[in-house]
């Protein structure tokens, strides 16, 4: 006879694992869940910096009492934002939890001409392409896109749909040459949005996500205490967490009793240990299905890892870089800038014949260590200034592909040496020294 008592074991203690177990906890449903590392949250990372350093790994470990009130700088090396407010589920999630939210000011951009000596865009000039580089791709190509005269062919991408003016007037509307090749160079960064290059990026299907409207904001002081909130919940409502428990399989005993068999990994002799339960809810990581599944008898039908193979897996990488004080602030009034918009090194410097043809070349991906240090010295990056999110005298940069794929080909000494260097230049005179620099870098290699 069937079980009336069910007990589901959930595969995997990132936010979607979490929650599933969260919600059937409330229910009264037993449940276990395991989790192959030594901490819960998945990519949901929250490092916590101090004025001697950071605390290593512990991406979802508090500092102790003695320190982090005076000295903690938690930044999220994973998720980090709620995109969109209006209608958004995470606000109220956010209220319950509680989780605070910054608000920092989207317009606060400064737009830095590579190794100027603190030179910035003209204001005016900024302005107009802080606002034509999000019209263009975020509203008007999308609005082209879903509800344009034509639908785009499979082939083309949010990129070509930029650089396609015949085939798009209304993008450009209003908009000079010379504009062009300057928005199209910021536009360049927004792969840290969409986690590919923009040429990779498939314009019949750009917008069609319906993302929720209104500001982005900053988590604070981190994910983590989601991941925390949500690790107590299950334990408080009977549920059992059970972390460094690699699942190596999954085995339909019968139609109401599945077995699944894991490793634990916190001993150096890992002994293989059994769960039996009625249901089993996978919740593991992409990478983990594509590439080192758990045993499935009987085997996913051949829908199921087909579809698997053919999903793909966006790549953001950042730089964390921590001060001793915020030297970067802008000497005229002091106040912070939300985001600091590193150019790229040949910013502005190319007519729009050229235009179309150095796009492609900046889309292109790294092959080798020599081309990947040349994308890090003179790439664009997305720079956030956290003294404009809690005070904290942090900037945190966002590389997207093929930056992104750059720093995983060479020494993260290397990367921190050169970003640091390449801002000290960008954003004060050489007379003007900056404070003393800690750094981590967080990088979600996916080979």
């Amino acid at each position: 006879m069937p079980s009336t008592h069910p007990h589901v074991v959930v595969l995997g203690g990132g936010i979607a694992g979490l929650t599933a177990a969260r919600n059937l906890a409330a229910h009264g449903i037993n449940v276990t869940l395991l989790e192959a590392r030594n901490r819960l949250g998945g990519r949901i990372h929250t490092s916590h910096f101090h004025h001697g350093g950071h605390d290593g790994d512990q991406g979802c470990t508090s500092p102790s009492p003695s320190t982090a009130a005076t000295t903690s700088r938690p930044v999220d090396l994973g998720a980090s934002f709620i995109h969109g407010i209006v209608g958004n589920p995470l606000i109220d999630l956010a209220k319950e939890v509680p989780l605070a939210i910054a608000r920092p000011n989207e317009a606060s951009t400064r737009y830095l001409l590579d190794r100027s000596g603190g030179k910035s865009l003209d204001r005016d000039l900024a302005q107009r392409i802080d606002f034509f580089s999000h019209a263009t791709t975020f509203q008007r190509l999308q609005r082209a896109a879903q509800h344009g005269h034509r639908t785009p062919l499979p082939q083309e991408s949010i990129w070509s749909g930029l650089v396609d003016a015949k085939s798009y007037p209304d993008v450009w509307k209003g908009i000079d040459d010379a504009e062009k090749d300057c928005i199209l160079s910021v536009a360049s960064l927004w792969s840290g949005w969409t986690g590919a290059r923009l040429s990779d990026v498939s314009l019949r299907w750009w917008g069609f996500e319906q993302e929720f409207p209104g500001e982005d904001v900053v988590v604070q002081p981190g994910y983590s205490h989601l991941v925390e909130w949500s690790a107590d919940k299950i334990r408080q409502a009977g549920g059992r967490i059970v972390t460094q428990r690699r699942v190596e399989a999954v085995e339909l005993l019968s139609d109401d009793r599945v077995r699944v068999t894991a490793t634990d990994v916190s001993t150096a002799s890992q002994p293989t240990v059994e769960y039996e339960a009625t249901h089993v809810i996978t919740a593991l990581p992409l990478g983990v299905m594509q590439r080192t599944p758990p045993r499935f008898d009987p085997p996913l039908p051949p829908r199921r890892t087909e579809a698997l193979q053919r999903l793909g897996m966006g790549l953001l990488n950042k730089i964390v870089l921590s001060y001793d004080r915020a030297w970067w602030l802008n000497a005229d009034d002091g106040e912070a800038d939300a985001w600091l918009f590193l150019l790229p090194s040949d910013f502005g410097s190319h007519d729009a014949a050229t235009t179309h043809r150095t796009a492609r070349q900046q889309a292109a991906m790294p092959s080798d260590e020599d081309e990947a240090r040349t994308l890090i010295e003179s790439g664009g990056m997305a720079v956030m200034d956290y003294s404009a999110v809690n005070g904290h005298p942090v900037l945190v940069a966002y590389a997207g592909p093929p930056v992104a794929q750059a720093l995983e080909m060479v020494p993260p000494q290397w990367t921190v040496s050169t970003l640091h260097s390449r801002l000290v230049q960008s954003l004060v005179p050489p007379t003007v020294a900056p404070g003393q620099m800690r750094f981590r870098t967080h990088l979600h290699p996916r080979r």
